[in-house]
């Protein structure tokens, strides 16, 4: 009992990381907002007090820079490094359990000594040496599967797709297409809000699924 237990307090963890991280993101959002609005609002008054046209105009193309960054720049910054943090406690949490599981049931395979890494090698070990039902059938592992190869573009090339040649660029370019809150724009991934709680939602779904398997399985833990 106190195995399960462990286990079932390590599942509240992850959860709770996610919303700890959910909370975050709403917070930075809104102080870029709050920004983005006074920068706004100074600028607009500015100009208000100018007569003369020219001025005005060479006052906008002064300030463009900085409206372009707090408005389209800095929030893409923040949702693409935030993407890549929930996709590494995924990462992470998931190979965690992993070890816990290993060390738990007395495996005799650890997940490092399997071929391939990340999720993939924890799908691999969860199946094969553990031996649950890996929920890969579910939508939720579908999208973490998209996440994977989205992870990797905006980690190795800044979220850069265009020139990239890849096997996998269509089938990106076709979840791109369907999924609300990401598209790509002067050949870069640019990600919203909704994206982000979107994935947010998906990985709970995932992990809850997970451990959902494991109490099945009747898997020590």
């Amino acid at each position: 009992m106190r195995k399960r237990w462990f286990y079932k307090g390590y599942h509240i963890v992850i959860i709770s990381q996610l919303e700890y991280l959910s909370q975050y993101i709403k917070t930075m959002e809104k102080l870029l907002k709050s920004e983005y609005e006074k920068f706004d609002y100074i600028l607009d008054e500015k100009i208000k007090n100018l007569e003369n046209e020219e001025e005005k105009e060479f006052l906008c193309d002064k300030y463009l820079e900085d409206f372009w960054h707090l408005k389209d720049v800095f929030p893409n910054i923040l949702r693409t490094s935030f993407f890549v943090k929930c996709y590494s406690i995924l990462e992470t949490e998931l190979n965690n359990v992993c070890k816990l599981l290993q060390k738990q049931n007395g495996y005799r395979l650890s997940v490092s000594d399997l071929k391939g890494n990340g999720i993939e090698r924890a799908q691999l070990y969860c199946k094969k040496v553990v031996c649950i039902d890996f929920p890969d059938k579910s939508k939720a592992w579908q999208e973490i599967k998209n996440y994977n190869i989205l992870r990797n573009i905006i980690v190795h090339r800044e979220g850069l797709v265009l020139g990239y040649q890849d096997k996998y660029l269509d089938k990106l370019n076709k979840y791109i297409k369907k999924t609300p809150g990401i598209f790509i724009e002067d050949g870069s991934i640019h990600i919203e809000t909704i994206f982000i709680m979107n994935v947010i939602n998906n990985i709970k779904i995932f992990f809850n699924d997970f451990f959902e398997s494991l109490e099945k399985n009747n898997i020590e833990y």
